[in-house]
């Protein structure tokens, strides 16, 4: 498949989910690829991730330190829908789906990730199953649910994603109190 010059002979690892396909180098360097589901003409390289809507000037996947890049321990969720259900319950319009980065720490304690709307800083987490005490050795993950496995072969899942835990008001407002089926309040400037 035609691939950036910058990317041509370095592609190291792959994840795909969707609609959307990323690539890391063998420096650990994300390139994320869009449109995925047309042909090779619409397809959309770019070398930018992170906060705010892609923009940040690049990104490493997360936990590779200087190793080489583990396709195990990191994964592209995107999900395509026009709207999502929150954990209340109620249904949320989506302009372009659910899409973040999930990735490992190196020791496998903890599961960062990313979204094309927050700042590369890895602080933002997933907890993990048991209270965090479980160690990962893999991850995977599709549709905003992950999918982590121990050494010893125990597996968990967690449906999860930035936007579905109200962290983003761009769908709509949230607050501590129960709404009900209320629209979201009108902004002002």
């Amino acid at each position: 498949m035609p691939t950036p010059g910058c990317l041509d002979g370095q592609v190291a690892a792959v994840s795909v989910d969707g609609n959307m396909l990323v690539a890391a180098d063998h420096n650990g360097w994300i390139y994320s690829m869009d449109n995925l589901l047309s042909g090779p003409m619409l397809w959309n390289w770019t070398f930018s991730y992170g906060g705010p809507i892609w923009l940040w000037p690049g990104e490493r996947v997360p936990g590779t330190g200087d190793g080489p890049v583990a396709s195990s321990r990191w994964a592209i969720s995107h999900r395509m829908s026009k709207s999502f259900e929150d954990a209340k319950g109620y249904n949320h319009p989506t302009q372009a789906g659910l899409v973040e980065l999930v990735a490992l720490s190196q020791d496998g304690s903890r599961i960062t990730y990313q979204d094309p709307w927050l700042p590369a800083d890895l602080s933002y987490e997933i907890g993990g199953p048991l209270g965090g005490r479980f160690v990962s050795e893999s991850l995977s993950a599709s549709g905003s649910v992950t999918f982590v496995m121990n050494r010893y072969g125990d597996m968990f899942t967690r449906k999860y994603d930035l936007d579905m835990a109200g962290s983003n008001h761009i769908p709509g407002r949230y607050i501590w109190q129960d709404q009900g089926p209320l629209p979201s309040a009108r902004r002002t400037s």
